[in-house]
């Protein structure tokens, strides 16, 4: 019996054993998640231990030297940091979970990961043989209520306060975390079944293929913020309102951060 023909043998007879699944549709991995449109997902390390501290942050994207703005901060063309001011007054609801709150167990190709926003990072990690088996949770969240006259009147302040930042042609966006959800994601790498291939006994039966589980178990952490815009190129030093809502094209450009950019600082 050759190679070919003893690995579909013992995929028929191991997939008999292994549990069956199949990726979901991208709405529904979407759903699945908790995912929300209007928010950037990040990888922000230094934040981990005290997430609420996110909120008020301000975030800048500079262009270097006579570089355009920039529509993809991994373009080089861009200097993303935290601003040295925040906005320190408001009331905010902090709803931090005692225990995680489990949102969804997803099996994840490189196809998948390629589509999702929230899991493009993973992308790097995959190819056409391997695939994660996922477990989501959201492990703490705040929210400023922007509605309240102490909000709007704290933005006036730190525009009245950083009038150098807004006047400064070189600052092309300055950005408000407005909210977060922090999104604990634990993952398992599983490669698909060859003769000869190490890997466990739990195995995946995914599309007729069977997926032996690795070694490879970890924890990620990513940040889901919420952002409002201060100030975008070419917008008036000061809008007429406090805030105003991250576009689409905006919302994907603070999604594009790379962790060292802003871990630490």
């Amino acid at each position: 019996m050759g190679r070919n023909a003893t690995t579909e043998h013992i995929n028929e007879e191991m997939n008999k054993f292994s549990k069956s699944t199949e990726p979901l549709a991208d709405q529904l991995i979407e759903q699945h998640l908790g995912l929300d449109a209007l928010t950037s997902y990040v990888t922000l390390d230094a934040y981990i231990a005290a997430p609420h501290y996110l909120l008020g942050t301000v975030i800048e994207v500079r262009k270097k030297g006579d570089a355009l703005c920039p529509n993809n901060i991994f373009d080089d063309k861009a200097d993303v940091s935290f601003g040295n001011a925040i906005i320190g007054d408001f009331e905010a609801k902090d709803a931090r979970a005692q225990a995680p709150q489990a949102r969804s167990s997803i099996v994840v190709t490189s196809k998948t990961a390629a589509k999702i926003g929230f899991l493009s990072y993973l992308s790097a990690q995959l190819d056409a043989s391997s695939s994660f088996s996922l477990m989501v949770f959201d492990q703490a969240s705040g929210l400023i209520d922007t509605r309240t006259k102490v909000w709007q009147d704290a933005v006036v302040q730190w525009r009245n306060d950083n009038r150098d930042v807004l006047a400064d042609e070189s600052v092309c966006y300055v950005f408000a975390v407005t909210s977060f959800i922090q999104k604990n994601i634990v993952k398992k790498k599983f490669k698909e079944f060859a003769v000869g291939a190490s890997g466990g006994a739990y195995g995946l039966n995914m599309e007729g293929k069977l997926y032996t589980s690795t070694d490879e178990f970890s924890l990620d952490v990513r940040f889901g913020l919420t952002p409002h815009v201060l100030k975008r190129p070419g917008a008036r030093q000061a809008l007429a309102e406090s805030f105003a809502d991250a576009t689409e094209q905006e919302k994907k450009l603070l999604a594009t951060i790379h962790p060292a950019a802003l871990n630490g600082k």
